[in-house]
């Protein structure tokens, strides 16, 4: 049973956002998900039913009824990996930080596996994918975590292509110098990072901002574009 206390954090973490008045599914999956957290791994919820209106400038403001049969609640009996050749399993295990025995909480788990493409990004593994399955006492009320893990091809870093136009003379070579030391490297999560600290950008300079990458995949390079704008984004 969800305790009072508990039941009062759910229902204002669900309601510390907006929703789409055209569809409520995503109330009751962020329901879902809340109950979840908390161990309840089957929990059933209801599509939920506004009751009430209220307009309050240009949102409305509705009263939403949910029913759930929260279950049984489980906790973790283990998590193990299959297709593991990069890392030993206890470094992967570590990725999770959750314990054998705690309340089974999804949230936990799903940073676990965005940790692990994390790891597998620094080796330059940027095709990685991890798929859970589960596997349920219903004795013990437990569930164990089998991780298939397709580990990929490692990437290295390709060509880098300027485009543009420059802000001053020779800003073309300097990049494409500066660039040279990275041609061929494992091309992991951090490189363009590096590079853009080797060219002294900005701190709020990110790579995501002037950066376009393209992965190869039948010859694991990653080729980097940049278009020079005036002016200099450094």
């Amino acid at each position: 049973m969800v305790s009072a206390t508990d039941q009062r954090r759910l229902i204002q973490e669900i309601k510390s956002r907006e929703y789409d008045s055209n569809d409520l599914n995503e109330i009751a999956e962020r329901v879902r998900f809340a109950f979840q957290k908390l161990g309840y791994f089957k929990v059933s919820v209801q599509a939920p039913s506004v009751t009430a209106l209220q307009p309050d400038g240009s949102r409305q403001i509705v009263d939403v009824n949910v029913t759930v049969s929260e279950g049984e609640r489980y906790r973790l009996k283990d998590i193990r990996f299959k297709a593991s050749t990069l890392f030993p399993a206890a470094q992967l295990r570590a990725q999770f930080k959750i314990s054998d025995g705690e309340i089974f909480d999804r949230e936990r788990i799903a940073n676990g596996l965005d940790e692990l493409r994390s790891l597998y990004c620094t080796r330059g593994y940027l095709d990685f994918s991890a798929v859970p399955e589960t596997t349920i006492d219903e004795t013990l009320h437990t569930v164990s975590l089998d991780v298939d893990l397709d580990e990929g091809s490692e990437f290295r870093a390709g060509k880098l292509l300027v485009l543009g136009e420059e802000s001053e003379p020779g800003a073309k070579e300097k990049l494409l110098n500066a660039w040279k030391p990275y041609e061929g490297r494992v091309f992991d999560c951090g490189l363009l990072q590096h590079f853009l600290r080797d060219l002294h950008a900005r701190p709020d300079v990110t790579p995501e901002r002037i950066f376009k990458t393209s992965q190869n995949p039948a010859t694991q390079v990653v080729d980097v574009e940049i278009t020079l704008v005036k002016p200099p984004i450094f």
